[in-house]
């Protein structure tokens, strides 16, 4: 899927070897920081599990100071690299979630106690959702739709 929305994204453009390679690290973070699990069954410990858990043993990074030589160039450099992120985010998210949407055969079982969900959120992107654990569930007012009953980090949700 990378390589499609490489070669849709760049056409006939060429990068060089550090800068192919400094987009492919930052998507491989960014595909490895997707939470695939929750780690507990504590409302107070919620914390997803990541591939990139299993595959660092470092969870914080530092980096070195860079020298001043040639600061527009790297201004330069480092602008046309976000410029190519961008354009490879917008299109992964038009194309590959809605290929998702489309092959999806999964049947929905209903919600139970004990479940663990995410809390979506308009002011916050998909990924800092936070999880949540059903602990009671009601039917709604038109007797059909579930109401449930959320515990969080932060407290309770209905």
């Amino acid at each position: 899927m990378l390589k499609e929305l490489l070669r849709h994204n760049l056409g006939k453009d060429s990068l060089q070897y550090d800068e192919l390679n400094t987009i492919i690290c930052d998507w491989e973070a960014l595909l490895n920081s997707r939470s695939l699990t929750y780690l507990s069954e504590e409302p107070s410990d919620m914390v997803p599990i990541t591939p990139s858990l299993f595959l660092q043993d470092k969870t914080e990074f530092c980096v070195e100071d860079l020298d001043q030589n040639d600061l527009q160039n790297l201004h330069n450099h480092v602008r046309h690299l976000h410029g190519v992120k961008f354009k490879l985010k917008t299109l992964f998210k038009k194309e590959y979630i809605s290929i998702l949407k489309q092959t999806s055969n999964k049947v929905q079982t209903p919600l139970s106690v004990g479940d663990v969900v995410l809390i979506s959120l308009d002011s916050k992107k998909s990924v800092d959702w936070p999880l949540a654990k059903i602990f009671e569930i009601h039917k709604g007012h038109d007797g059909v739709s579930p109401v449930a009953r959320l515990k969080t980090q932060s407290g309770e949700l209905i």
